[in-house]
C-alpha cells in the first residue's frame, strides 16, 4: 500500500497525496502549510506526525476537542468583554448569599411531609368545586329563564285592554248574533289559559330550587 497504517480519519488520503503531488501554486510555494487556508494547525500536526512515523489514532478527536476549546475561549472572551471577571465574582457571591438566605427560609418553614398528597387532594377538591360551580350556574340560568318567561306572560295578561276587548266582542255579537260565551267567560278563559301556561313553565322551579340548595349545603 502507498500509505501503510492509515486507519484513522485524519490525516486524510487527500492530505497525504497533496503532500507528495503538488500542482497548485500555493502548494508549491508553501513547503509546510500547503493545504487550503481553512486547514487548522492541529490537522497539520496530525499529518506530519503520521509522515514522521508517529501516527496516532486520536488525531480526529484532538481536532474536535481543539475546536471546542477555541469556541469556549471565544465565548469566555465575549462574556468578559461586557463585564469584568471581578464583577462576575461579585455577582456570584451575591447570588450565593441569596441562595443561602432562601435555603435558611426553606429550612425554617414547617413543611408538611405529606405535602404532595395534600396537593393532589387539593387539586381534586378544586376540580370538584369547579364542577359544582358550573352545575349551579347552569341551574340558576335555567331558573332565571323560567322566571323571566313567567313575568313576561303575567305582564302581557295585565296589559290587555279589557275595554277594547269588550268593544270587539260586542261588534262580533252584532254581526254574528248572540255568541255561546259571554264576555266574562271569554275573559276568564283567557286568564285561565295564561295561568295554565305559567303553571306549566314554572312547574320545574321547585326541583331547581331544591337542586341548587343541595349544592349550597
Amino acid at each position: 500500500m502507498l500509505f501503510n497504517g492509515l486507519t484513522a480519519k485524519k490525516p486524510t488520503l487527500k492530505q497525504l497525496v497533496g503532500h507528495n503531488i503538488r500542482y497548485k501554486d500555493k502548494a508549491i510555494s508553501n513547503t509546510i502549510k500547503y493545504l487550503d487556508s481553512f486547514t487548522k494547525d492541529v490537522e497539520y500536526e496530525t499529518l506530519y506526525l503520521y509522515l514522521l512515523g508517529c501516527a496516532h489514532s486520536k488525531g480526529q478527536l484532538k481536532e474536535t476537542l481543539t475546536t471546542q476549546l477555541q469556541q469556549e475561549k471565544k465565548y469566555k472572551s465575549r462574556l468578559e468583554s461586557n463585564v469584568s471577571k471581578n464583577n462576575y465574582i461579585v455577582m456570584l457571591v451575591a447570588i450565593n448569599n441569596e441562595i443561602k438566605k432562601l435555603n435558611q427560609k426553606k429550612d425554617s418553614l414547617n413543611i408538611n411531609e405529606n405535602f404532595e398528597n395534600g396537593l393532589k387532594t387539593l387539586n381534586h377538591i378544586k376540580y370538584d368545586i369547579n364542577q359544582m360551580t358550573e352545575a349551579i350556574s347552569l341551574l340558576k340560568m335555567r331558573k332565571d329563564l323560567i322566571i323571566e318567561s313567567k313575568q313576561e306572560l303575567e305582564k302581557n295578561n295585565i296589559d290587555i285592554d279589557l275595554f277594547e276587548l269588550k268593544t270587539i266582542y260586542e261588534e262580533v255579537s252584532e254581526k254574528l248574533g248572540p255568541l255561546n260565551k259571554t264576555f266574562s267567560d271569554l275573559v276568564n278563559h283567557h286568564n285561565t289559559m295564561i295561568q295554565n301556561k305559567v303553571n306549566y313553565i314554572t312547574k320545574e322551579l321547585p326541583s331547581l330550587e331544591s337542586e341548587i340548595n343541595s349544592y349550597n349545603e
